[in-house]
């Protein structure tokens, strides 16, 4: 398929990814305690460590690479919640496009890591999958397009400043329990990205690069908060997948119920 057979139709191989996110809304009857969760996952210890001890909020940070994705691995944990983050190594990236590679090869790599750790996380309530991807293009007429076939209406190339967000909540079919419903959150965009360099001797900006245009895909795959119940942790494997998969429906075939 050629990239301008995907203009026409959504196809998910397009997406790069530029972050990934696992979010686990503790219980109240959850404790995090100093462990070493990061060791356990990747097998060496981070490269760096901070803590509030006042707040209760630690961060720990370092590489992780595999044979699909070279990133920065980030873990905040706080007395109600755990996030994982999955960045990229802006070194090794493009610096005004950082990302991670391919959404279709790099989610393989984050579910499968955060799969490892949610079969011994503190007992939780929510889960959440946070993802943003991009597909640079090379204009604005161009981005309008690639949106246009994602979406249930069409943008015509004299729009200006896009930006649409949408909620399409469905019921959870990865486990038994009939009231968990998922909220599938999805934002879309076209960017615009300009360099600028300020001239001392003038007092001036200038432009020091051609601008560049992105497709910009923001999604938040979330179990609703009004269920209270916790997720038994043979359950939280299955419910992210279904997270997961959710995600990559809606980066294939476009804003659907």
């Amino acid at each position: 398929m050629s990239e301008l057979e995907g203009k026409q139709n959504p196809n998910s191989i397009y997406w790069q990814a530029e972050s990934f996110r696992l979010t686990a809304f503790l219980s109240p009857s959850a404790q995090i305690v100093e462990q070493d969760s990061w060791k356990k996952l990747t097998g060496e210890l981070p490269e760096r460590k901070t803590s509030e001890p006042r707040t209760g909020i630690r961060q720990e940070e370092g590489r992780f690479k595999d044979e699909r994705v070279d990133g920065q691995l980030v873990l905040i944990t706080q007395p109600t919640r755990a996030d994982w983050q999955l960045v990229p190594i802006t070194d090794v990236s493009d610096p005004e496009f950082p990302t991670l590679g391919l959404f279709t090869e790099s989610v393989d790599s984050f579910l499968k890591l955060m799969i490892r750790w949610l079969e011994e996380a503190p007992p939780t309530q929510r889960l959440a999958f946070g993802a943003v991807l991009i597909k640079p293009v090379n204009s604005s007429k161009e981005g309008y397009e690639w949106v246009s076939a994602y979406l249930p209406f069409n943008l015509d190339e004299n729009s200006s400043d896009f930006s649409y967000q949408i909620n399409r909540p469905r019921k959870s079919a990865s486990t038994k329990t009939s009231d968990l419903s998922i909220n599938r959150l999805s934002k879309w965009s076209v960017s615009l990205l300009t360099s600028f360099a300020f001239d001392p001797s003038r007092l001036e900006q200038y432009i020091t690069k051609p601008p560049r245009f992105s497709v910009r895909l923001e999604l938040d795959i979330n179990t609703t908060p009004n269920f209270s119940e916790e997720v038994g942790s043979e359950k939280l494997s299955h419910v992210f997948q279904e997270l997961v998969e959710l995600g990559r429906e809606i980066a294939s075939k476009g804003d659907i119920k």
